[in-house]
């Protein structure tokens, strides 16, 4: 890939596989795989899920959203609002998407008046955007550092070992697998490597009426997961 950064990895990781020496997200998986112990019935689960969604019998997409609907009403996101806003008028304004990918904070601070660095830290906030032929997944190997003063409360799954060593392993099979989404083989995957120094918003592609809609209404459709990598657009 043309622009990779130290955080970022792709799907041609999987390539990577016959070097003498680990790579640093070889090493960060098998670290965080070793990290607990299976829970009881885990591997049943799993099956049964993948059983079921395999033979028509359940929606992983509605699955998702119901969880995300759990989520949200137990764990309130006061600053949520700011990245669908952000994503929206990247869709609508050609110059500000170039201004957000260049310097995500500066692009977000002069045109929403918005500080997008975390409070916890003095962190960096980098914007990705997908196209036809690339996707972005983003992902904290090592621990759960998140976005959240522009995505709000991180999900629970985001922070679970499993996300974050599958995400860098086998991006594909866990779009496909754990979130329903099956991209064509052409289309490249890059894995976005968040640190407590540099953050992520996903600018996910834009629905087919995006110039008839207001801002507004696109913001309104898109969702937490579309901002992280993993979901659709309402």
């Amino acid at each position: 890939p043309d622009h990779l950064s130290p955080h970022t990895t792709t799907s041609a990781h999987e390539h990577h596989d016959d070097h003498e020496h680990h790579s640093r997200y070889e090493t960060e998986r098998l670290a965080v795989e070793s990290q607990e112990p299976e829970a009881p019935g885990e591997r049943l689960v799993g099956a049964l899920v993948e059983v079921l969604s395999q033979n028509g019998h359940l929606d992983l997409s509605r699955l998702h959203a119901a969880a995300e609907t759990v989520e949200i009403l137990c764990q309130p996101m006061t600053a949520e609002a700011i990245g669908p806003r952000v994503v929206a008028r990247a869709w609508k304004d050609p110059e500000f998407k170039r201004r957000l990918l260049a310097d995500a904070q500066t692009a977000i601070k002069t045109d929403f008046d918005f500080d997008a660095t975390n409070a916890t830290a003095p962190t960096q906030l980098v914007a990705v955007a997908d196209d036809s032929k690339l996707k972005h997944v983003a992902v904290c190997t090592l621990c759960s550092c998140y976005p959240i003063s522009v995505l709000g409360i991180s999900p629970a799954w985001y922070k679970d070992v499993k996300y974050r060593a599958r995400a860098v392993r086998e991006p594909r099979k866990l779009l496909k697998e754990d979130f329903g989404i099956d991209l064509d083989q052409d289309t490249q995957i890059r894995v976005v490597d968040s640190t407590a120094d540099c953050l992520y918003i996903v600018i996910p592609q834009p629905p087919p009426d995006v110039d008839r809609a207001t801002e507004e209404e696109l913001a309104s459709r898109v969702t937490r997961d579309s901002m992280i990598g993993v979901g659709r657009l309402k």
